[in-house]
């Protein structure tokens, strides 16, 4: 009878440490989520800040019109070539 009452506060202590070992489990496993669930609303922000960004340039482009966009590419067209003649008068 004593024997086995040793035997079954050891199986009881045994059972304890492994009852806190889950608890603590369970406790970083809640952390761990809170952190990845925050994580993931803070992408979710950012990707609709930048999706609202990204409308608001389209409107401000649509409102350009077509002739100052072509004027522009044809002066970056000019300074590259000047920049390209200037390099090979150096060289």
């Amino acid at each position: 009878m004593r024997r086995e009452l040793k035997l079954l506060l050891i199986e009881r202590n045994l059972l304890r440490v492994e009852v806190e070992q889950l608890r603590a489990m369970e406790q970083e496993a809640r952390s761990s989520e809170a952190f990845l669930s925050a994580s993931v609303n803070r992408i979710v922000e950012s990707r609709d800040q930048w999706r609202r960004e990204a409308e608001q340039l389209r409107a401000l482009i649509g409102r350009v019109p077509p002739w100052s966009l072509f004027w522009w590419r044809c002066l970056g067209a000019f300074k590259m070539w000047r920049r390209q003649t200037d390099q090979l008068q150096r060289a």
